[in-house]
């Protein structure tokens, strides 16, 4: 297995919910709880049916998330047959030199009709251990983006945590009208509500705590 320890953000878990055949499954890809300890697994097996093929393609849409690309044509057909919704989320590992962050991205699609796909929901949160005399952070909403179900109205969405868009209208008070429009953009497009350039300068300029930012940078950049 090949040593991690010189690479700042890595996938730790995929969890994946009624994604093309699998009803829910999960994978860990690293062993190790510091970054002396990652160890990264190279290669995938099973059984055909098993999921292999549908966490290869989580892992693809994600991607395309956070770049900041619009989700492929064919995303309608990555949801169970079975199902309306599918759910990815993946737990990242990042390190900024000084300590290592537990960083866990959720994204939640649904079938719109005519083959088509929405974002119903997207979130970001992370999480800290105590380490280099650095106090532990608990897990911690650096923003989140959900819709009522059934609503196609951008207006009755939630930002999520309330707190957090507080913040950022202390710094700038037409924050709440500017997200209306990026969302707006964002739902057009099929793209992620949080990762594009745009929402990002926002976010950039708004966010009260550096290290927001710093994790959603590390994200896109690597995406």
């Amino acid at each position: 297995m090949k040593k991690l320890s010189n690479i700042p953000v890595q996938i730790k878990e995929l969890e994946i919910f009624d994604f093309k055949n699998v009803k829910n499954g999960k994978i860990a890809l690293i062993k190790g709880d510091t970054k002396e300890d990652y160890e990264n697994i190279i290669a995938l097996y099973g059984q055909n049916g098993s999921g292999k093929t549908a966490l290869i393609w989580a892992v693809e849409l994600i991607k395309d998330a956070i770049s900041g690309a619009s989700l492929p044509a064919d995303t309608f057909f990555y949801i169970r047959q079975q199902s309306q919704t599918a759910t990815i989320k993946v737990e990242l590992l990042m390190n900024f030199g000084d300590r290592d962050y537990n960083v866990f991205y959720t994204l939640t699609i649904g079938k719109k009709g005519n083959e088509k796909v929405q974002i119903l929901s997207e979130s970001i949160d992370f999480s800290a251990k105590a380490q280099n005399g650095l106090a532990r952070i608990n897990k911690t909403r650096i923003l989140g983006i959900e819709y009522p179900n059934d609503s196609n109205d951008i207006d009755e969405c939630f930002y999520v945590p309330e707190s957090r868009i507080v913040e950022m209208a202390s710094k700038d008070k037409q924050v709440r009208q500017k997200l209306l429009v990026l969302q707006a953009l964002a739902n057009e497009k099929t793209t992620s509500f949080i990762f594009n350039d745009k929402m990002m300068n926002l976010l950039d300029s708004s966010f009260a705590s550096p290290i927001y930012f710093r994790i959603l940078e590390t994200m896109l950049f690597y995406g």
